[in-house]
């Protein structure tokens, strides 16, 4: 009886440890090490896409806080009910009506699914750092 071998599968193969990982994580810990060495004017250099992406997102969060909790302060101020009010109040000032405030509040959220929606096709298209 003849014995069989099993030729080793390319899956097979890359699951066993090799030569070139180890050279692998080598050049990883000194990529590391060469990347907590850069001062900050050579990391803006290196990764300017990066760190524009991480800017605008975490400023597009802040304004999201502020933009769903702020407008509803506005109501209560003369300058805006002056401007934005469709009824007259017993005292004879304008009033945003319930009609309108409800209408501005639910814009909001109108909007947040509008922008997440384009943010969903926008993401595979940014590509950051060094290509």
């Amino acid at each position: 009886m003849a014995s069989t071998t099993v030729p080793e599968s390319k899956e097979a193969a890359a699951l066993e440890p090799s030569r070139s990982t180890v050279s692998d994580v080598n050049n990883l810990d000194g990529a590391i090490a060469n990347e907590r060495q850069l001062s900050f004017r050579d990391t803006l250099r290196l990764w300017p896409k990066a760190i524009m992406f991480s800017f605008v997102i975490s400023l597009a969060v802040i304004m999201e806080g502020y933009d769903t909790n702020l407008l509803g302060n506005f109501y209560a101020f003369p300058e805006f009910k002056n401007r934005f009010g469709d009824q007259v109040d017993p005292e004879g000032g304008m009033l945003v009506s319930a009609r309108w405030q409800t209408i501005l509040s639910n814009s909001t959220q109108v909007r947040l699914l509008h922008k997440d929606t384009k943010n969903i096709h926008l993401t595979p298209v940014c590509r950051l750092g060094p290509s």
